[in-house]
């Protein structure tokens, strides 16, 4: 099975190289693409790991904040659609379907790069923030875990931030067609 999501990506990270010197009076400075990938500076190289597809960009292109610090905040355009293994319809209608969305970095190991949620300690709502409640004619989606998972490889470790994300099939649509 798989299921749809559109929103923003967004990663924040910090490069010494890109501190401003103190002769600059700003503390930030933004710059904006039409085209995904127009700048030319390191990125943690993310990925998504159970995507079937993902496209990146498009109208909105993307946008760079770099703070006075080498703080840089990056957000891109995000339409993906999700593979969502092991779902069990045995209690249709009734049926709660957990699904993951998988984050890695495949140019670095968890010692070069550290790849965490924005702000762990405040659950699920600190990897995916939902705006306002998420429906469709059948189901309501809720964020309900995010945390981080350390695999081990030949080539060495890496760090997966993980959310899952579940969706609660709204029974009353088949409660009324009975």
């Amino acid at each position: 099975m798989t299921f749809k999501m559109e929103g923003y990506f967004r990663m924040w990270w910090t490069d010494s190289r890109l501190a401003f010197p103190p002769s600059v009076c700003r503390d930030s400075m933004a710059f904006d693409s039409s085209s995904p990938g127009g700048y030319q500076m390191w990125d943690p190289g993310l990925y998504i790991q159970n995507a079937a597809s993902v496209s990146m960009g498009g109208a909105d292109g993307e946008a760079v904040m770099l703070g006075k610090d080498g703080t840089v905040f990056w957000s891109r355009r995000l339409r993906a659609e999700m593979m969502c293994h092991n779902m069990d319809f045995g209690k249709l209608p009734y049926d709660i379907q957990h699904c993951a969305i998988i984050i890695g970095a495949y140019r670095y190991k968890a010692t070069q790069v550290r790849t965490s949620w924005r702000d762990s300690s405040a659950g699920p709502s600190g990897a995916i923030d939902v705006i306002q409640k998420l429906t469709s004619g059948e189901w309501d989606l809720t964020p309900t875990e995010a945390k981080e998972v350390n695999k081990v490889y030949i080539s060495g470790e890496y760090r997966y931030p993980c959310a899952c994300v579940s969706f609660v099939r709204r029974s009353f649509t088949y409660e009324n067609s009975m």
